[in-house]
């Protein structure tokens, strides 16, 4: 099964419950994965930096920044920071009308620095992009950070100086996968799609987020197939059980718009084939990120199977429709012994679904004997027949597989 957490049917008809999966264990992984990060800088201790390293802060921040122009009155939290890191830089008290009145000290500790920067980030409104600001020149400082511990310009004991490079180390982890940027600094398109995530109010919204709105015949847009699999890596390490069902959900998202028409019902064979190849070539990159390669090999026999059940008939005439008369029968059983053979020797429950699918599907008569377009056939005459019916062929593979990812 792809995901073996889901117990019925339902989603088929109401895929919107898997995009909430897929949401509740992204939240849940990014939740944890803060976390982690913030235990990591308790550990760090009373550490300061070197006199005069400081200095260097404007130029991090400046690189973090860029063109963004921070105005007070647009984005008051961002323009907060910037007093709070020039009053860090000469020494002083943090820059408030009360300061004096409250007998505050200046921050001097390299952590007590960033909790109060962060605290500045979280209560930023995205009103003006003053959260987007902020969280640059959070993002400034913790460079600055790095390069001064890099430097060996950090006081304190070296239990210290080790947990804080741990908590670097940490925070650059977390960055990577929840707000990955460029050389450059610039947000990623895996940033992107995890702020579709984050602010997505239906499960649709999430799905195509992380998969696309379009179908298998359209290539898979640039940067996507990275955002799955960062999703992957961040949901499976952070999001415990949750994590791991919100990976399967998606996993069986991908799967049911592949074998799904626009009414939420099975496709048929030829159309089920067709879109499946159509993935795999269009689509491979994202299919091999997944699926197993026991997974694809599956599918790869689906197909197979499928250019059988839309194997053209090679001579519709008299004499083609007495051989399959006879055909049908023997290939229906070589089919249910195939089902047999895939259940009891390999464990396949997909492939043994699908043999006996296709059985049910040779046996299907197609014009009923005695028939008017029966009597035409025996004519010699040709005639055109309808395809044969998927029956109960899309349902069998719809939601499994052999195995959970």
């Amino acid at each position: 099964m792809l995901a073996p957490s889901r117990s019925s049917n339902s989603y088929i008809q109401n895929p919107s419950e898997l995009g909430s999966g897929a949401k509740k264990g992204f939240d849940v992984a990014v939740d944890a994965a803060k976390k982690v990060e913030n235990e990591a800088w308790k550990k760090t201790g009373n550490l300061t930096a070197k006199s005069g390293s400081q200095a260097s802060i404007p130029q991090f921040v400046q690189k973090s920044v860029g063109n963004f122009r921070i105005v007070p009155d647009q984005q008051p939290q961002a323009a907060a920071m910037v007093k709070e890191l020039q009053a860090f830089m000469e020494g002083k008290a943090p820059p408030t009308e009360f300061s004096e009145f409250l007998g505050q000290q200046s921050v001097t500790y390299i952590d007590e620095m960033r909790r109060t920067l962060l605290g500045y980030v979280r209560n930023a409104s995205s009103i003006n992009g003053d959260k987007a600001a902020a969280g640059k020149i959070y993002a400034g400082y913790m460079d600055w950070v790095s390069d001064t511990a890099a430097k060996g310009l950090l006081a304190g004991d070296t239990n210290g100086v080790k947990a804080l490079r741990e908590a670097i180390g940490a925070t650059k982890e977390v960055r990577s996968l929840i707000k990955p940027t460029d050389p450059s600094g610039k947000s990623t398109v895996v940033a992107r799609v995890f702020e579709r995530i984050k602010g997505a109010e239906t499960g649709e919204e999430v799905i195509n987020s992380l998969l696309g709105a379009g179908g298998s015949k359209a290539s898979f847009k640039v940067g996507g197939a990275a955002a799955l699999k960062t999703y992957e890596t961040l949901v499976k390490k952070y999001g415990g059980k949750l994590g791991e069902e919100a990976w399967n959900d998606v996993r069986l998202a991908y799967w049911i718009k592949l074998v799904s028409g626009k009414d939420g019902e099975t496709l048929g064979p030829q159309a089920l084939l067709g879109n499946i190849r159509s993935a795999m070539h269009n689509q491979k990159s994202v299919m091999e990120t997944l699926y197993k390669p026991s997974e694809v090999r599956t599918i790869r026999k689906l197909v197979e199977a499928l250019k059988v059940v839309n194997a053209p008939d090679p001579n519709p005439s008299g004499s083609g429709t007495v051989v399959r008369g006879i055909f049908p029968e023997l290939a229906a059983q070589a089919a249910e012994t195939q089902a047999k053979r895939e259940l009891f020797s390999k464990h396949n429950v997909l492939m043994s679904r699908l043999y006996n699918s296709l059985a049910k599907t040779i046996r299907t008569p197609i014009v009923k004997p005695g028939s008017y377009v029966a009597n035409r056939a025996k004519s010699q005459q040709i005639t055109l027949r309808k395809s044969p019916s998927a029956g109960g062929y899309g349902s069998a593979i719809a939601g499994s597989s052999q195995e959970d990812r």
